[in-house]
């Protein structure tokens, strides 16, 4: 699996190389082509990934809101990631940073339900003393 995807990693390498020289407009596109087609490449492995995590959480008796926020929070995460990869492909440099702002913002919201959950469960052991 890891080798077919370093062979194609590879072979997109040399022909974003070739047509920057050549015809550096289609070599972004190229670029993001290749990431969209990895993409597919792994989405079987990810969905094996959630069933054995959501199997996982199940046994240990773990609510289904914590599972979707921990997922949501690891798809931000992933997703901002290649989105900063391709602007800093693209030269937005500038952009980059408004992904990442964003990025952490959305993650903190995602995740907000958590923090409550918890000093929801801090106020009743305070109460109980």
């Amino acid at each position: 699996m890891m080798f077919k995807t370093a062979g194609i990693v590879l072979i997109v390498i040399f022909a974003v190389q070739i047509l920057k020289k050549e015809k550096s407009e289609y070599a972004f596109i190229v670029e993001v082509a290749a990431t969209v087609g990895l993409l597919l490449f792994i989405l079987p492995y990810v969905s094996e990934l959630l069933q054995d995590m959501k199997a996982l959480l199940d046994e240990a008796s773990v609510r289904d809101e914590y599972l979707k926020i921990l997922l949501k929070c690891s798809a931000i995460a992933l997703l901002s990631r290649l989105l900063i990869e391709l602007c800093r492909d693209a030269g937005e440099n500038a952009l980059t940073a408004k992904v990442e702002l964003c990025a952490k913002v959305f993650m903190l919201i995602s995740a907000f339900p958590v923090f409550e959950s918890v000093l929801m469960l801090i106020k009743e052991l305070l109460e109980k003393v």
